[in-house]
């Protein structure tokens, strides 16, 4: 879970709940990433070799780290 969270956190959204000025809860694990993304990442994950690539948020594309 943690290697997921690493891997998409350029894509993490930041988001807070307030209330009366004061805030109750910030959301931490929630990203902006496309379904297949998060599929090719799972593969990626399971083989091993997710430590070879990266997420680039922008283009919303997993390429090989050069």
């Amino acid at each position: 879970e943690t290697l997921m969270h690493t891997f998409f956190a350029n894509a993490r959204i930041d988001v807070s709940y307030e209330r009366n000025g004061e805030t109750i809860a910030v959301a931490r694990e929630w990203f902006s990433v496309p379904v297949d993304a998060i599929d090719q990442a799972v593969e990626l994950l399971q083989a091993g070799t997710i430590t070879n690539y990266t997420y680039d948020s922008t283009s919303q594309a997993i390429s090989l780290r050069s």
